[in-house]
């Protein structure tokens, strides 16, 4: 059994680790978790990304990966915090 990233879970990943790298620096996790809230911005921008639907079918309207694909999105999405 092959475990290597195929070209496009690479690109995947590299996209989702972009993203946050811009838009969820280290800084900003601290100041969040100093006045213990949450950047509703954030979570707008998760959910037009798709994040939320990573496994629902496209023809109900999701993202329809498969499961591999779908771990390497939460993984970069823990690696920040979110």
């Amino acid at each position: 059994m092959d475990f290597q990233l195929t070209e496009d879970q690479q690109a995947l990943q590299q996209g989702i680790r972009s993203f946050c790298d811009g838009r969820i620096p280290i800084e900003t996790l601290r100041e969040l978790e100093e006045k213990e809230s949450l950047d509703r911005g954030l979570w707008g921008e998760l959910a037009e990304m798709g994040v939320f639907s990573l496994r629902t079918p496209e023809s109900r309207g999701g993202v329809g990966l498969g499961f591999a694909d779908a771990v390497l999105v939460f993984a970069e999405l823990g690696r920040r915090l979110v």
